[in-house]
């Protein structure tokens, strides 16, 4: 009896706390600021994408707004597409960054939430999630402020 109840107990935690993933590949090396071309993102909610513009602007970029086919003239590439959910309220639920110089890519973040509609947790801080990402991403560029952030 006393397993049977520990069972139930294990899983209704697991589907309550469902928890978010992301990954981060970063280079080796630090990268300096400078010019780069930023690819509209196609969602229908521009959060994560504004929080791109401005965390990179502040990290001392020079942004180019640009469209998927625009890049041909940009030597560094930045692409943010995030999907937003609904349930209660608006969420970001999946964010894919990447950061490309000369055609390579150098640096790579995904984040996804959990999308079970009893998880709470899911309900993050677009932008400071946003600007933890970069702050991983592009080693070398000044530190953006983020609840989110190692401490």
């Amino acid at each position: 009896m006393k397993r049977a109840c520990l069972s139930i107990g294990l899983a209704a935690c697991c589907l309550l706390a469902g928890c978010s993933t992301q990954s981060v590949r970063a280079p080796a090396y630090n990268i300096k600021p400078g010019n780069v071309c930023v690819i509209q993102d196609s969602s229908n909610r521009k959060v994560a994408y504004n929080s791109v513009i401005k965390g990179l602007k502040r990290k001392g970029f020079s942004v180019k707004r640009v469209g998927a086919g625009q890049t041909k003239n940009c030597s560094r590439v930045f692409s943010c597409q995030s999907i937003s959910r609904w349930q209660i309220a608006n969420y970001t639920s999946n964010i894919h960054l990447q950061y490309w110089e000369h055609g390579k890519l150098v640096s790579e973040a995904k984040y996804d939430a959990p999308t079970n509609e009893i998880n709470i947790s899911k309900f993050i801080s677009t932008e400071d999630k946003i600007f933890q990402l970069l702050n991983e991403m592009l080693p070398g560029t000044r530190t953006l402020p983020s609840k989110y952030n190692s401490r």
